[in-house]
């Protein structure tokens, strides 16, 4: 049923969520799913009543076995009490006979020998259809019990007939009990010489039938003893007629061949149990068995009504737990459904205008990354075409600096989104203080500040001089990427006003970061979606405004990632203020130890001079540009186009050839990363000990962790930075 239901959904979902479809269409494939959803739980409830019937049929089914085993059973008890009775009757006619006794002394036998009271024996005169009982001595007329008998006279004279001969029930004419009776020929002495009488053993028929009563299961169940004819020895109550076929054909509506044909099939044993009608038009089950395994003249017939063996009712409660499981499964299906097909039309559209803002952010881009690309090409081939024009090549290096710089801010911002979305964005948190930040990210606006001609104005007197613990970097790009927004989208001569506040508390610290400029601000629509990816307002005043679109939905990030927050309130053509609230805990004792990107002084150009290194780089441009750099300091290099020969040239190379190993990461035939595991694992301790600094384009936080967990000492990223590089350096070879 859940599968089932499941199912249903995932076509409903399928159908409708993930295709958008005219709304006629999408009404009739959702009727049809209804119906078709309805018809599941209905086939569910049809399967459940079938199985509860199937599974009631077969109780009723070992019921009736269980009726036929159990009349099996009592027709043993019936037969033993039978012929017991009948053996009493024989013995006692056999012994009054040989003993020559006469009337009176056979009654007192009989009386003396019966030690069940029910039971009673009479004699009876052939001749005379008269007799006495042995309870008493009064004459008795037993003509028409002897016509009932339908047996001749002679035949009852008949010792191979009589003896032992069941009578029909009939009725004591002594007690008027309802009785049957066990035929016997005695031979009295009389006055005129021996004679024949006929001996009546005499039980009560409810007397007989207290003998094999059916267990409580079985209610309403009857035994009757009937001849091979049909006619009863022993009636049960609920029969009519006096015989049971005649009751069969009658109340069944039967012909007489019918009739023959299923009293055949009983006495045969093809049949064990059959359902028949009663004089009320009831069903009830028989069961006929012969008296014996070698007496076919007498049956027991037993019957019981229907409704007794069929007591296994359908249990409708599994089908109505079931049914209403269904309904509630099928009602909160529905709700859940059109959660769904909400939810996925709602992502339908996000994603279709997420589609849409990143074909534009492509556009953009596009138009972004050819400009400084641009800028670099065309300043290149100005600078070869005005190579003996010192200062104006020295104007297109610049330029293409400028450009090239721009460039890789481009590209960090795409690696930045890419690693945001895919959850691999991480913090890597320093030691701080906060005033010193603030300074910094002015100081390296000031000059696009002084380009637009703004006022800027800086309000963050009397910050702490309390170290922080967080990621400098990324609280820096919040500041910077904030601030350089309001540079860019205020029109020249605006003005700029930065706010900083930091509250000290205990071992953290609250900061209100707040930039509100009077720049062409921002409408509601865009500001509803600002914070996304690849977006920026349109506007011709923002043509010539370079940006990719991802910095407020980086900066967004980090923050989130900070656990702060960020608020902005904005109106176009009056400016934006964007605030920044965020709690950073205070250094205590912790401590990163990174590279001081300070200015190259005397003392480091001097100490590099001579200095051997070996420069593990497969692409000649990137070598020939950091064996150029490293030139220009007196720094000798050697060349190793891949990771294998980087490995081989310091093993054969003498101790203190090399004083560090430059290593880039990708390269051929052996990385970067597996050629510094095999340096470190050298069998000489001096070359297994050289100092390893990574110089490669991978430069997320992971990148740089994979290469000091590989033995490492440092790392700088590609585009070379050679501040940082000669100072790292530095940093390294002192060690």
């Amino acid at each position: 049923m859940w599968l089932l239901s499941r199912c249903v959904v995932f076509v409903l979902v399928f159908s409708e969520g993930e295709f958008p479809m005219k709304e006629d269409n999408r009404t009739i494939r959702r009727a049809m799913l209804v119906i078709g959803n309805i018809a599941i739980v209905a086939a569910i409830l049809m399967l459940s009543y079938m199985h509860i019937r199937n599974h009631r049929e077969e109780n009723v089914e070992l019921t009736k076995d269980a009726f036929v085993e159990g009349v099996s059973s009592i027709r043993q008890t019936a037969a033993t009490f039978l012929d017991d009775a009948k053996k009493a009757a024989c013995d006692r006619a056999e012994y009054i006979s040989t003993e020559g006794m006469t009337m009176e002394e056979a009654l007192e036998f009989l009386s003396k020998s019966n030690t069940d009271v029910v039971t009673m024996a009479h004699i009876i005169d052939y001749d005379t259809a008269t007799g006495y009982s042995s309870v008493g001595d009064t004459e008795v007329d037993y003509s028409s019990f002897i016509d009932n008998l339908s047996l001749p006279l002679d035949r009852l004279r008949s010792d191979e007939i009589t003896n032992g001969y069941i009578t029909s029930t009939f009725t004591n004419p002594v007690t008027h009990y309802s009785s049957i009776g066990f035929l016997g020929n005695v031979t009295l002495s009389t006055d005129d010489g021996d004679k024949n009488y006929l001996m009546i053993w005499i039980v009560p028929s409810d007397y007989a039938q207290s003998k094999w009563i059916f267990p409580s299961q079985f209610e309403g169940a009857e035994l009757s003893l009937i001849a091979a004819s049909g006619r009863y020895i022993i009636k049960g109550k609920s029969l009519k007629y006096q015989n049971f076929w005649e009751y069969v054909r009658i109340y069944n509506e039967l012909g007489y061949d019918e009739t023959d044909a299923i009293r055949d099939s009983f006495y045969s044993g093809d049949t064990r149990i059959r359902e028949l009608r009663d004089n009320s038009g009831d069903s009830y089950y028989a069961v006929c068995l012969p008296y014996s395994d070698d007496n076919d003249d007498l049956y027991f017939v037993a019957t019981i009504p229907a409704e007794s063996l069929e007591t296994a009712e359908m249990d409708y409660s599994l089908v109505i737990i079931v049914s209403i499981g269904m309904f509630l499964l099928l009602f909160f299906n529905s709700f859940y459904m059109i959660d769904m097909n909400r939810k996925l039309r709602r992502s339908n559209a996000l994603a279709l205008e997420a589609s849409r803002a990143k074909t534009d952010f492509l556009s953009s881009m596009s138009h972004d990354i050819r400009t400084p690309m641009n800028a670099i090409i065309g300043m290149t081939e100005i600078a070869h075409r005005s190579i003996d024009d010192k200062n104006k090549v020295s104007e297109c290096l610049t330029k293409i600096s400028l450009a090239g710089n721009h460039l890789v801010t481009l590209i960090n911002d795409i690696l930045d989104i890419s690693k945001i979305e895919s959850g691999k964005f991480t913090l890597s948190p320093t030691e701080f203080v906060l005033s010193d930040l603030v300074d910094e990210q002015v100081s390296i606006m000031q000059q696009q500040i002084e380009a637009k001609g703004h006022t800027l104005e800086v309000h963050a007197d009397n910050l702490p001089a309390v170290r922080l613990f967080a990621d400098e970097l990324r609280l820096n790009q919040i500041f910077i990427n904030i601030l350089s927004n309001a540079v860019k989208y205020t029109d020249s001569g605006g003005r700029i006003e930065v706010n900083v506040e930091e509250t000290v508390s205990g071992s953290s610290a609250d900061i209100v970061y707040s930039v509100k400029d009077n720049g062409i601000g921002m409408t509601q629509e865009f500001m509803d979606v600002m914070f996304e990816p690849f977006r920026r307002m349109t506007d011709t005043r923002l043509n010539k405004t370079q940006g990719t679109g991802l910095g407020l939905a980086i900066t967004k990030q980090i923050i989130d990632l900070m656990g702060g927050s960020i608020d902005c309130e904005s109106e176009p053509g009056v400016g934006s203020t964007f605030t920044v609230r965020l709690t950073l805990p205070v250094a205590e004792g912790k401590s990163d130890d990174t590279s001081d990107e300070t200015d190259i002084g005397e003392e480091i150009t001097l100490s590099l001079v001579g200095k051997h290194i070996l420069v593990a780089e497969d692409n000649d441009m990137n070598w020939e540009v950091v064996s150029e750099i490293l030139a220009m300091y007196g720094i000798e290099t050697v060349r190793a186009e891949n990771g294998k020969a980087a490995v081989e040239m310091l093993e054969e190379a003498a101790d203190g050839t090399y004083d560090m190993v430059l290593m880039d990461i990708q390269m051929p035939v052996m990385n970067g990363i597996e050629a510094t595991r095999t340096i470190r694992a050298m069998k000489d301790e001096k070359k297994s000990e050289v100092p390893i600094v990574a110089m490669t384009a991978d430069a997320f936080t992971e990148d740089v962790q994979a290469c000091l967990d590989a033995g490492m000492n440092a790392h700088t990223a590609k585009p070379v930075n050679i501040k940082k590089l000669i100072t790292t350096i530095y940093g390294v070879t002192q060690r």
